[in-house]
């Protein structure tokens, strides 16, 4: 196994500075894969309610690209830890995979995402880890702490940027500005992969859901997007204050009890406050 040289959590619980790799990285390609696509239902024209994203999105032109700049936030253990659950959340740019926004009938229910940024995971043997990832849908994520040895720690300052051409090749690019890393692959549609592309978004993703809210959203404060740029095919940055739409997660939709409170702050910037899931999957 592993270890982490640079990973720190600031709670009680982080009394060690190398922590293991957590186990917990093993289940995100199997139990989250099918949570991956995003089902929404419009507020209004400019917020959508969805299971599992946060953050903003965009729709319209066909898109070329999407990038984000993050310092990572700390995350805390909500309502006292709990020393059996895992704890897990992913922050990613990405191009299609809303079903809601998609004008392609083919690609509604059988298409792709490309998706690239880092997840938050810690599993009940004490594991804390941030990682750095890219993935295709239906693909599943691949890591580069695994595959190219780059690691990733909170309070770094990333950028993450991903391309698509011909709805069916891309690449994703990673930017570590703290640690002065840079990394891009070149990516394929997998079977099934085929890209709407209409739409581009800057996401927090939960993975608690009706069907499995044992992986608890773990508390990040704020998380600040930053420098978002989402061009078009035709080469034009798309505002986001004229066509930005803010996502916001409701897991039992209908209930109004939202993960988080969203909102576009500038021409290429949008916030996310963690508001809490406490009573979310009460009767």
């Amino acid at each position: 196994m592993k270890f982490l040289s640079k990973v720190l959590l600031f709670c009680a619980l982080a009394n060690s500075t190398t922590l293991a790799i957590p186990k917990s990285k093993q289940f995100t390609s199997s139990n989250f894969l099918l949570e991956s696509r995003a089902q929404h239902q419009t507020r209004d024209v400019k917020n959508l309610t969805s299971y599992i994203w946060n953050g903003g999105e965009v729709a319209g032109p066909r898109f070329a690209s999407v990038t984000a700049e993050v310092i990572i936030p700390n995350i805390t253990f909500p309502y006292g830890y709990n020393a059996s659950a895992r704890y897990g959340s992913s922050v990613w740019v990405g191009i299609g995979g809303d079903q809601n926004t998609c004008d392609d009938p083919a690609r509604i229910n059988n298409g792709g995402l490309i998706q690239g940024g880092y997840y938050y995971l810690y599993d009940p043997e004490g594991d804390f880890g941030v990682f750095a990832f890219y993935e295709w849908f239906p693909d599943g994520p691949v890591f580069l702490d695994d595959t190219e040895g780059i690691e990733t720690a909170i309070g770094d300052h990333v950028r993450m940027t991903v391309t698509q051409k011909d709805n069916v090749t891309g690449t994703f690019t990673w930017e570590n500005f703290t640690s002065d890393k840079k990394f891009t692959k070149e990516l394929k549609a997998p079977v099934n992969g085929t890209l709407c592309t209409n739409h581009a978004e800057w996401i927090v993703e939960s993975f608690m859901t009706t069907k499995d809210h044992e992986t608890l959203f773990p508390d990040f404060g704020e998380l600040h997007f930053t420098d978002i740029k989402a061009i078009s095919a035709a080469n034009e940055e798309v505002s986001l204050q004229e066509h930005g739409i803010i996502v916001e997660a409701e897991p039992v939709l209908g209930n109004g009890k939202y993960l988080t409170d969203c909102e576009i702050t500038g021409s290429d910037a949008t916030t996310c406050k963690w508001l809490g899931y406490k009573g979310i999957f009460e009767n």
